[in-house]
């Protein structure tokens, strides 16, 4: 403890960074590596290659029923973001092959196009009863069969406007009371269906190879360039260490200038890191810091149950009770607020301590009622947007009143 102030601090991807340079050999990191702050423009870069030499050139008709569905670089690139901060997660169900599914959902246009006989569809459409502003009413339906039949003379574009006549559609614009139901036994609507039944299966291949793909060009790109994102940091010493003997190498060498790890806030950790630190120092000490139930991270990749995994593997775990951070009337308040059931969270491992009050008294705020826990309710708002600034005007004059002493 009297060393205690030369500890070195730093984030755990600067630790993983460290560890790769001083260990170039052991590791096989390369020794000319840049580190990017930003990597979004190359991967932006991989997304449109992925575009160009897998869609470019596609049928209009299925180019027009992509657009819709909305099947751009930019929104596959959520997708993908959402993918990378869980990467062993197993997509469902298990896409086909792009190229497999192109195929159908082309030839489902074809047979729209054979099968479009506007007849049966509006003789059907003006036997039903269908609720305002759905497009289906006397006046509007004739603008849609027009575009229906423009698509069979020829038009890919309108291709797109089928979407309006699938059974789904038509049974749910009508009014619930007096509905004719499904199946209506007419060519063209069983077309439609089949339609999008193969662009739900595009959607779902494309979105999965997207990921993949990107992923991969994504890392050729960066490999190409000689740069690392931050990411790559972590997964690649992870990567690393999953190799035995360079696990044993690059330990040793850590052994060397870490005797001991403290790990902070590990709730907002990952099972990447969790496995480097557990093979890093498999016979020195590690202490990992968390409480699960502030884990807020998950929108950066953090992982609760990294944390949960560790403390079923740790040696021995105890709990810190005491809170000098809190007055004895909110301590308890809050006891009382998450003692109320059983299980207070989602995971039923995450288990609510009543913490105790540290013993140092707080003089009372002049002017503070004394209530240590209180409910505002602001009313209903149209918006997020009206909703936070009402908040934050709130939170304002509530910190203003207890300034002035006439809360």
């Amino acid at each position: 403890m009297r060393d205690f102030d030369r500890i070195g601090v730093s984030t755990i991807h600067s630790f993983c960074h460290r560890v790769l340079i001083e260990t170039a050999f052991e590791s096989g990191t390369p020794y000319d590596v840049e580190l990017l702050d930003d990597a979004s423009p190359l991967l932006e870069r991989a997304a449109h290659d992925f575009w160009r030499t897998r869609l470019y050139g596609l049928d209009g008709a299925v180019a027009a029923l992509v657009a819709q569905a909305k099947l751009t670089p930019a929104s596959l690139l959520v997708d993908y973001e959402l993918w990378k901060r869980h990467r062993n997660t197993r997509i469902v169900p298990k896409a086909r092959p792009l190229d497999e599914v192109i195929t159908p959902l082309a030839a489902a246009v074809a047979r729209l196009r054979e099968s479009w006989d506007r007849g049966p569809v509006e003789e059907l459409l003006g036997k039903l009863t269908f609720r305002k502003n759905t497009g289906f009413g006397d006046n509007e339906r004739g603008g849609l069969l027009d575009a229906l039949d423009a698509f069979g003379a020829g038009a890919d574009g309108h291709v797109t406007v089928a979407a309006r006549f699938t059974t789904t559609e038509i049974t749910e614009s009508q009014y619930k009371r007096g509905r004719t139901d499904p199946p209506y036994e007419i060519a063209a609507i069983d077309a439609c269906d089949a339609l999008f039944a193969a662009r739900a299966d595009l959607a779902h291949a494309l979105r999965c190879e997207f990921i993949a793909d990107v992923d991969q060009r994504l890392d050729r790109i960066k490999r190409e360039a000689a740069v690392w994102s931050h990411d790559d940091l972590i997964r690649r010493l992870r990567q690393a260490l999953d190799d035995k003997e360079r696990t044993r190498a690059v330990a040793r060498v850590v052994a060397r200038k870490y005797h001991i790890a403290f790990i902070d806030e590990f709730q907002d950790t990952d099972l990447d890191q969790y496995e480097i630190f557990r093979k890093l120092f498999p016979e020195r000490p590690v202490y990992l810091i968390g409480d699960p139930k502030q884990a807020i991270y998950g929108f950066r990749g953090a992982d609760v149950y990294a944390y949960l995994k560790a403390k079923q593997d740790a040696v021995a775990a105890t709990t810190l009770r005491r809170n000098r951070r809190s007055t004895e009337g909110l301590v308890h308040a809050v006891n009382g607020l998450f003692s109320a059931r059983d299980h207070a969270f989602a995971e039923e491992r995450i288990l609510f301590q009543n913490a105790v009050p540290g013993e140092e008294s707080v003089a009372p705020i002049e002017g503070d009622d004394g209530r240590p826990l209180e409910w505002m309710w602001l009313g209903e708002h149209s918006s997020k947007a009206e909703g936070e600034r009402t908040t934050v005007a709130a939170t304002v004059d509530e910190i203003v009143a207890l300034l002035d002493g006439s809360a």
